[in-house]
């Protein structure tokens, strides 16, 4: 399949001399995406935090940048992902020999017997020595080892590209409803603009003995129904910006300056089919790359605890020198000082094969193979979720594109059928009550037409979330 093609490249890209910096083969910045080559040897970037401008005017790109580098999600995962590379360095040192550095030092006295009775040493004596451990052959537990934490380190690398994704995405559907509910704020202001108009015609037509009193309270009721609704959506703008600013990871407090999409041209197609945007998911969607990474992770677990069957063959080695002096003291009395620096040294190759620990290494390959079986699980139910997502959101997109043409169509009908409504109340040949019924369904028309707006480019961005494109590499 094709996200195992990109797991193995990525694999390749990660693998390499185990001499290098472990932390470069993580993400270097937590503000940018996982680009799957490792970069420069180096200090990895700390995270850059985001500051919003105050003299700015956000669009959705820079709205986009300013979240990935502010959003704490962000900075989990890329912590994450440098755990993981450090878990591989950790991994791949035990290809290298251990060498440790000893020393002893101090005043000892001691006492040895001979045929003229005790005799007893004093003195100062320092003893360093050099130990070396190294692992020669070991059946393939440390290559399974290395193995698996390379996939660890891949899988959390796409997972930081799929959190990448999920902030995106996250900023976009805010970003929609904040946008929506401020042009709704419009819409109800230009609703109370023909409400007041509304009632001044009939409190005009009161005064001339055209009109009743109970058009009057009409007009005044639907009136103070429009001013009831400016102070809702307003409320709602307060609302949707709170949820846009934790989308960000700043501050509701940080009010932004960010554009009107009213002039914002809107999808007009969907590129393809949903059977191609099914397929463009397998292969993009960094979150099924990450659970193929997985599923090669926890087999090459499955080999590491087969290997735990075999024996090991090391190599242990020591070198170092010991000097001193003392003096010895006996019956027939005191002798020297005598001073001394001898060499230390030895070699030895040592074989360890363990025949019996009470089933500890079976149940721990039964457990790894558990594991991978419910790693092959996971990814089967991963790629049939993501599918059943990109079918739904296509599916979203097309009936909003129509809900959208449709809203369309219906306020033009809308403000038409007010102005001829309008028009006949002020000429005496219509009544109050077809007026208000005109500026009732013109007020829901332009309602309508600001929804399917933001649910069409909301459904645009799920559609471009679950086929993995927004956000990613």
């Amino acid at each position: 399949m094709t996200s195992l093609r990109i797991t193995l490249v990525a694999a390749l890209m990660l693998s390499g001399c185990a001499a290098v910096d472990p932390l470069s083969r993580a993400p270097p910045s937590s503000s940018r995406p996982w680009e799957g080559a490792a970069p420069d040897a180096g200090s990895p970037q700390p995270p850059a935090l985001g500051a919003p401008e105050p003299d700015r005017t956000y669009d959705l790109v820079a709205l986009v940048d300013l979240a990935q580098r502010s959003n704490p999600e962000t900075r989990i995962a890329w912590e994450e992902a440098r755990a993981a590379a450090a878990r591989l360095g950790l991994a791949e040192g035990a290809y290298y020999p251990a060498l440790v550095l000893l020393a002893a030092g101090g005043y000892t006295r001691t006492e040895a017997r001979s045929p003229e009775g005790p005799v007893y040493t004093r003195g100062w004596a320092v003893t360093p020595q050099l130990f070396l451990a190294w692992t020669l052959l070991d059946f393939g537990r440390r290559s399974a080892s290395s193995d698996a934490a390379l996939q660890q380190l891949l899988q959390a690398n796409l997972q930081f590209n799929r959190r990448h994704q999920q902030v995106t995405y996250a900023v976009e559907r805010a970003f929609y409803a904040y946008d929506a509910a401020r042009a709704e704020v419009e819409a109800s202001l230009a609703t109370l603009k023909s409400a007041v108009s509304v009632q001044r015609d009939a409190e005009v037509r009161l005064a001339h003995g055209l009109a009743t009193r109970t058009e009057v309270l009409l007009a005044r009721e639907v009136r103070a129904r429009a001013e009831y609704d400016v102070q809702l959506t307003r409320r709602r703008v307060d609302d949707t910006w709170s949820a846009l600013a934790e989308a960000l990871g700043i501050s509701p407090g940080a009010r932004l300056s960010v554009v009107d999409l009213a002039g914002l041209t809107l999808p007009e197609t969907l590129g393809g089919s949903v059977e191609q945007a099914m397929d463009r998911a397998l292969e993009h969607r960094p979150d099924v790359a990450a659970l193929v990474a997985q599923l090669r992770g926890r087999e090459a677990e499955v080999r590491q605890a087969s290997a735990d069957f075999w024996p090991t063959l090391s190599l242990a080695g020591s070198l170092g020198l010991t000097t001193g002096s003392f003096l010895a003291d006996s019956r027939v009395g005191q002798t020297g000082p005598f001073g001394y620096t001898e060499p230390l040294y030895g070699g030895l190759l040592t074989f360890s094969w363990k025949l019996f620990d009470g089933f500890e290494r079976k149940n721990r390959e039964r457990e790894a193979e558990a594991l991978r079986g419910q790693a092959r699980a996971s990814l089967d139910a991963l790629q049939i979720r993501s599918l059943r997502e990109v079918w739904k959101a296509y599916a979203d997109v097309k009936a909003a594109r129509l809900q959208y043409d449709y809203a369309a169509a219906l306020l033009a009908a809308a403000q038409e059928a007010y102005d001829a409504a309008s028009t006949s109340y002020r000429a005496g040949l219509g009544t109050i009550l077809d007026l208000l019924a005109a500026e009732r369904e013109l007020a829901r028309g332009r309602s309508t037409l600001i929804e399917s707006r933001a649910e069409l480019l909301s459904a645009s961005a799920a559609l471009s979330f679950a086929i993995g494109d927004g956000g990613g590499r």
